[in-house]
């Protein structure tokens, strides 16, 4: 399950509900929605459509 947390939605990802993580594979889950897209996990990282475009994150 996933919830943006900030001042706004992250992407198909809104602040005020939680969303199901789809599993892809163990360490990666495509989030439903009108445009839908994988989060990685790895460690203390998060990587959001992971490739040539990708925004990573790290947990604080």
């Amino acid at each position: 399950m996933a919830r943006a947390t900030g001042t706004r939605d992250a992407m198909s990802i809104p602040m005020k509900k939680w969303v199901e993580l789809k599993p892809v594979t163990e360490k990666s889950f495509t989030v439903p929605g009108r445009y839908p897209f994988l989060v990685a996990f790895e460690g203390e990282e998060m990587t959001v459509n992971p490739g040539r475009w990708s925004q990573t994150g790290v947990k604080k």
